[in-house]
């Protein structure tokens, strides 16, 4: 009787043993998926951080080169003809209002930087191509952070060929540069992990529109 219990007992401990095995690949499996949820939403976030802190800054290096402080729209050397000067000496292009201060050319031709990155001479960052080649480095020993990461910046022309004269507008943003400047610049973020592997790639564009300037009033 006694060896007869025995034998219960040990194939108890077999079944038991045996089903606790069977869960420890799915214990592992749910870990490595919040792992990869913690690194998706760290690098989201900081993705959207960096993406919005770029955009903040004027399109150009060229596009604010006047005394009354408005960023211009700028003439380029490889964009569709559609978003040109309406003619030549114009400051507006198809589209625009023909009025002072409301997302204008300069009034002599003045073109867009083909430098991505800090101009010759430039300390610090004014504008957005000023972002191309920059690093934002994250570690996890740092307050708040539960990752090291690395978010890698680059900033390139790209082809904004498209009809502009219909009524409806269709365009596809093609990522890949181009070799002069257009009228869109494309941002494009690409997140590592501590090994170096990319995780996630997030892509903006940004536009040649010029700004409005913001009209105010005295009250006295």
């Amino acid at each position: 009787m006694r060896n007869a219990f025995g034998m219960i007992e040990l194939i108890f401990a077999i079944v038991i043993i045996s089903i606790v095995m069977l869960a420890i690949p799915g214990i592992m499996e749910q870990t490595s998926s919040n792992l990869q949820e913690i690194l998706k939403s760290e690098g989201i976030f900081q993705s959207y951080r960096t993406l919005g802190t770029i955009e903040t800054y004027q399109w150009d290096d060229n596009s604010l080169k006047s005394s009354d402080d408005i960023p211009h729209i700028l003439d380029v050397t490889n964009g569709d003809s559609e978003l040109n000067r309406m003619n030549p000496g114009a400051v507006v292009r198809k589209g625009n209002f023909n009025v002072t201060d409301r997302r204008i050319f300069f009034p002599n031709t003045t073109y867009a930087s083909n430098t991505m990155g800090l101009e010759s001479g430039e300390a610090k960052k004014d504008d957005i191509d000023d972002f191309n080649g920059n690093i934002d480095s994250f570690s996890k020993s740092s307050s708040g952070y539960k990752i090291d990461m690395k978010i890698f910046q680059k900033i390139y022309y790209v082809s904004d060929t498209a009809s502009y004269s219909g009524t409806s507008l269709t365009i596809s943003i093609n990522p890949t540069p181009t070799t002069a400047s257009t009228n869109i610049k494309m941002i494009d973020l690409n997140t590592t992990d501590a090994n170096n592997k990319q995780f996630l790639a997030m892509r903006a564009f940004t536009c040649n529109i010029g700004y409005p300037k913001i009209l105010t009033r005295d009250v006295r």
